[in-house]
């Protein structure tokens, strides 16, 4: 054995958030697209070093896109998912945070640092501009007065 582990999803993901991956496959493809990958590595409250380095490698290795179907991350779909949910929003802006302070000692050249502090600032934008609905801003009023997250047991 390699002692490899590799993570296979139903419909949804559910850590410290839900993400529903019904048809996220995108066609021809064997893995989600970049926007779902960096949503389940982002969604995690207490976030690991791990997640924050796979996260560095996600957004080194993919152009922020505003337009689905496209090879990249995806604001639309980031937005989709933030937009209706202050929680989500709050936990992968604070993480888009995290992936930034870690950017200094990931062992990136000083252009590669450049190339995902751009990306992480027009992702942080596109989540800022993005309609919120009304339940976003109901729960945006009580804020991190009450939890807003989920914390998920450990599988052993």
């Amino acid at each position: 054995m390699n002692e490899r582990q590799i993570d296979t999803f139903v419909s949804s993901f559910a850590m410290c958030h839900s993400l529903d991956l019904e048809d996220r496959l995108p066609p021809g493809s064997a893995t989600l697209a970049p926007a779902d990958i960096l949503l389940t590595k982002l969604q995690i409250y207490e976030v690991n070093d791990k997640d924050l380095i796979d996260s560095i490698a996600l957004l080194l290795s993919h152009p922020v896109i505003s337009t689905s179907g496209g090879p990249g991350i995806d604001t639309t779909r980031l937005a989709k998912v933030t937009g209706s949910d202050w929680g989500w929003h709050t936990t992968l802006t604070d993480n888009l945070t995290k992936v930034s302070q870690r950017l200094p000692t990931a062992g990136l050249t000083s252009e590669q640092n450049d190339v995902v502090a751009q990306r992480i600032e027009e992702i942080t934008s596109a989540l800022a501009a993005a309609p919120k609905s009304l339940k976003w801003r109901a729960r945006a009023k009580v804020g991190r007065r009450v939890p807003w997250y989920d914390l998920p047991e450990e599988v052993g």
